[in-house]
Formats: C-alpha cells, structure tokens, sequence
C-alpha cells in the first residue's frame, strides 16, 4: 500500500513539472517576448493558448490533486498510527450497546478448541440417538452362532459372546451414559440453585443454616457412599431402576458447590437497584428470587452443570465397572468395558471394550473443552 503510494505521488509531482512549470513560463515569456523569430512565436503561441483561463483551472486541479496525496500520506504516515486504537474503542462501544449474551457467545466463538469440543459433542449426541434407529441389528437379536467375530463389513466393531452388534450396543450405551450425566447435572443444578438463591437471598439464619447443611454433605466422602449405596441396593433395585438410582445419588451428593457459587452472586444481586425497584412494586420472595435474582446467575449454573456432567459420565463408568452401577442386559460404556477384567477377552477380544473406553474419552473430553470455553466466555472480566 506504502509502495503503491509512492508511486502514485512520483507521477503526480512528474505531471506538475511537464505540464504546470511549462505553463506558467510560456505565460510569462509570451508576455515579455513578442518579437522573437517565426519559431519560436510559434512554439510560444502553442503555450500561451494554454495561457487561457482554462490552463489555469488545468493547473489548480493538478495542484488540489497534490495536496490530497501529500494530505492522505500525512495522514498515513502519522495519523494511521492511531487506526489500531480508534478500532478497538469502536468494538469496545460495539460491546457495549449488545448484551451480555451476545458478547459471551461472540467470545465463545473465538475459542477454537471449545468450538471444536462443542461439535463434537453434539456429534456424539447425534450419533447415540440416530445410529440405533438405522441400524438393522436389535438390542434382543442374538446370534450364538456368530459370536465373538472380529470387525468386519457385516459387523463394523465385531460381535460380542452372544452375538449382538456391538456398534448397536456401544451408542445404546451412549444414550444411557450420557442420560446418567445429564439428569444427574440437572439434579444437583436444581438442588444447588434453589438452596443457594434462597440462602443468598434470605441471609442471616436461613444462610446459616443452609450453608452448615451443605458442608455436611459436602463433607461426606463422596466415591465410598456412592459405592456403599449402590452395593447395599444391588440385589433389590432392577438394572432399569438402577439408573435412576444412579442419577440422583450423584445429583444429590454435588450440589453443595454449586449453591456456594450462586449464593455467592445473590449476595450481590440483591443490594442493586433493580432489586430495591422490584421491593417497592411489592412483589413477592419467589418471584424475586426465581424470576430475577436466579436468571442473572445462570450463566454460572450453565458452565457449573457442563463440567458436572462430565464427571457424572466418569462416575456412572466407574460405578458400572464394578458392577455397582448399571448392570446388563442394560448396555453403558461403563459395563461394556467390565469385560476387559476377562483376561481372553482383554488379550483376544478387544473390540468389546477398547470402542467404549474411546467414547468415554472423546465425551467428556468434548464437554470438559466446552464447559471451559463457556467459563471463558462468561468470564466477568472479559464482559464489561
């Protein structure tokens, strides 16, 4: 661009020398000198017809066009200086006049990873829920004769023990893993949300109290009474029900982090002015609390219940491991890699339990990327 400039500039000073400087000398030297030979009376005869009001519009428009160009590279040359500052308080003031929604999802936008993390969970979902219905195998066709065969076209990862599909199994697992981590999210959100709004809002002894509640059960050991739990309800609770149980042991067992955090924002809310606005209105506590102190905390319940199901995920497999979560004929990522404890099955009959152990992986890795990015993006610093 400097380059180009440059080049432009060299021809206009050019063109004012070949045409403006000739100009102005023949105009005075045609008046001074009448009476020099044919030649030259004709040769300056050619340049005082340019002498005409029109040479002289000629000569201004060439000088206006020099002052641009020496104006635009001044301007450059100095004042461009200031261009990358000027931007940034226009995208500032762009900010500014969008809500905080829009800028955290502009921000979660720039996160490439956590964009990359959020496609491939919905990926996943996707998968899970679609891939069951156009498959042409079923959950109860068994196959004893076909038992154990390795990846193939007809199989695409192979067949178990009793002959099922066990890429049909693996998303049907997936539904279930999944469901386990976002209905055991939705538990501790639902919890966490109203103890804490309800202990921010109320302060002094309904605080106390429920904050003395949730460090009782945030003090309880959390992988040994799920397990307790679940081993003592073994042999009483059907592998549908287990899930269930599954789902609100971990829900009711993480909530209490999540009431901190949202206590912690009430606590703030509630000495602005739009919560003095709705006080003289008269309106009620639960309206207060549900319809405008919680929604402005969201955005931390949001980012609070995406790593929450991740680790739902992690110890729903752990549980099913071990056989104290949900048990077969159910299939879970978790039960499906308990086959791996089979020594042949470990050594010779991989595909049963290296494809669920990779979903595992790529799962909550993707929402852990995710439930970073929406933590970046919904980071207060970075919203102003």
């Amino acid at each position: 661009m400097n380059r180009t400039m440059y080049i432009i500039g060299a021809c206009i000073l050019v063109l004012n020398v070949l045409i403006g400087i000739p100009i102005l000398l023949s105009s005075a030297m045609f008046g001074e000198n009448t009476s020099q030979s044919g030649n030259d009376t004709a040769v300056m005869g050619l340049f005082s017809d340019l002498s005409r009001p029109y040479a002289v519009i000629i000569i201004i428009i060439f000088a206006l066009i020099t002052l641009i160009y020496v104006s635009v590279f001044i301007f450059n040359r100095y004042v461009g200086k200031l261009r990358p500052i000027i931007e940034e308080e226009l995208v500032t003031a762009k900010q500014k006049s969008m809500g905080p929604w829009m800028i955290a999802w502009l921000r979660f936008k720039k996160n490439k990873i956590a964009v990359i993390g959020g496609s491939l969970f919905l990926i996943i979902v996707l998968s899970v829920l679609l891939v069951p219905v156009i498959s042409p195998y079923r959950l109860s066709e068994f196959d004893l004769v076909n038992k154990n065969l390795p990846p193939s076209a007809k199989h695409l990862l192979g067949t178990d023990e009793q002959g099922r599909d066990v890429l049909l199994r693996l998303f049907l697992g997936g539904r279930i893993s999944i469901s386990v981590g976002l209905m055991a999210a939705g538990v501790s959100v639902i919890l966490g949300s109203i103890i804490g709004g309800i202990a921010g809002y109320y302060g002094g002894r309904v605080d106390n109290l429920l904050m003395r509640f949730a460090e009782i059960v945030y003090s309880i050991p959390f992988t040994p009474t799920v397990i307790s739990i679940s081993a003592a309800l073994m042999w009483t609770v059907s592998s549908e029900r287990k899930m269930y149980l599954v789902m609100l042991l971990i829900g009711i067992l993480s909530w209490p982090s999540l009431a901190r955090l949202v206590r912690g924002q009430i606590l703030s809310l509630r000495e602005q002015e739009f919560m003095q606005a709705t006080q003289v209105l008269g309106i009620s506590d639960r309206s207060k609390i549900m319809r405008h102190l919680l929604p402005n905390t969201l955005a931390y319940i949001i980012v609070s219940a995406t790593l929450g199901m991740a680790g739902a995920i992690l110890t729903e497999a752990g549980l099913s491991f071990l056989g104290l979560g949900v048990t077969p004929p159910v299939p879970t990522w978790g039960n499906m890699i308990q086959r791996a404890r089979d020594a042949y099955v470990f050594r010779n009959v991989q595909w049963l339990w290296i494809p669920p152990g990779v979903m595992i992986m790529l799962t909550v890795g993707s929402i852990n990327l995710l439930g970073e990015g929406l933590r970046d993006a919904f980071d207060p610093k970075g919203i102003r």
